[in-house]
């Protein structure tokens, strides 16, 4: 009788377990925003240098101040660090964001806590299927290599497979996207007044975000035609 009486207990806690808790962090999709995917823009504090969209829908930005997480939908700060070394590179882990300062140094930003400490891990990878060299941004889909002529000098370059799509900044301040299929301009934006450092993909949203040198950040809905692979 005891043992079932547990059973039933245990059954039951599993049963009122929230979904979120048995839901893998990877199948949760960030909440959708009350406009839409509509352009967005917000000035910075300081000069942005990088961008990236956190697996919680976040956008994490590079400054010249630290590091800083924004709302998606409000563009209101909700986190980050302040440092005053700067935030010259950006790579997430989780709600950890990884840098390089001014000086070169190393730092980890944790996001839940706002709290900076020294990084001892080796710096990322490069990316291995997009990159920039001597200006010029790559790409590498399956039929090889191939150059996305950006309208000046290539400062930033970023994919979103499941669109098939690729991103770039320059240093015109103009953001690009382009078809990885076949290489063509699929839209273009004349987003920053100069430098246009960092570009990322909120492919929930469908939207492409970007940085620029000067100090704002801009977020653009991606064109209808932009759609998800089969």
């Amino acid at each position: 009788m005891a043992r079932a009486l547990a059973a039933s207990v245990v059954a039951l806690a599993c049963a009122c377990e929230p979904v979120a808790a048995r839901t893998p962090a990877a199948a949760r999709r960030p909440p959708a925003c009350a406009e839409g995917a509509a352009d967005r823009s917000l000035v910075l504090p300081s000069r942005a240098f990088a961008v990236a969209v956190a697996d919680d829908g976040r956008y994490v930005l590079a400054l010249g101040s630290g590091v800083a997480a924004v709302d998606p939908c409000t563009l209101d700060r909700v986190g980050g660090c302040d440092d005053p070394g700067e935030a010259r590179s950006l790579a997430l882990d989780g709600a950890v964001a990884r840098y390089a300062r001014r000086d070169g140094a190393r730092a980890r930003c944790d996001l839940r806590t706002g709290v900076v400490s020294v990084d001892g891990a080796p710096p990322p990878a490069a990316r291995g299927d997009a990159w920039v060299e001597a200006g010029v941004a790559w790409i590498r889909p399956p039929a090889g290599p191939r150059r996305l002529p950006t309208p000046a000098e290539a400062l930033d370059v970023t994919l979103a497979p499941a669109l098939a799509l690729a991103a770039t900044g320059d240093r015109a301040g103009v953001v690009s996207l382009w078809s990885t299929r076949d290489g063509t301009l699929v839209a273009r934006w004349p987003a920053h007044p100069r430098n246009a450092y960092g570009v990322a993909f909120d492919v929930a949203r469908r939207r492409v975000v970007s940085v620029s040198g000067p100090g704002k950040l801009n977020v653009h809905a991606l064109p209808e035609r932009a759609e998800v692979n089969p």
